[in-house]
């Protein structure tokens, strides 16, 4: 069995990778030293954040 923080991040990321193989999208994360860096989203030139971490 996995952890449910695991099998939560196991959920996110098919999730993340179904929405964005046919959909021309990037991930990437932001490096800001004032904050936590965030994995991000950009599809059609739109910014989802995603996560923290």
């Amino acid at each position: 069995m996995m952890s449910p923080k695991a099998h939560g991040l196991f959920q996110t990321t098919c999730f993340l990778i179904v929405i964005i193989v046919p959909s021309n999208c990037r991930v990437g994360r932001t490096e800001r030293p004032a904050v936590a860096s965030h994995w991000y989203v950009i599809c059609e030139n739109r910014m989802f954040e995603v996560w923290g971490g």
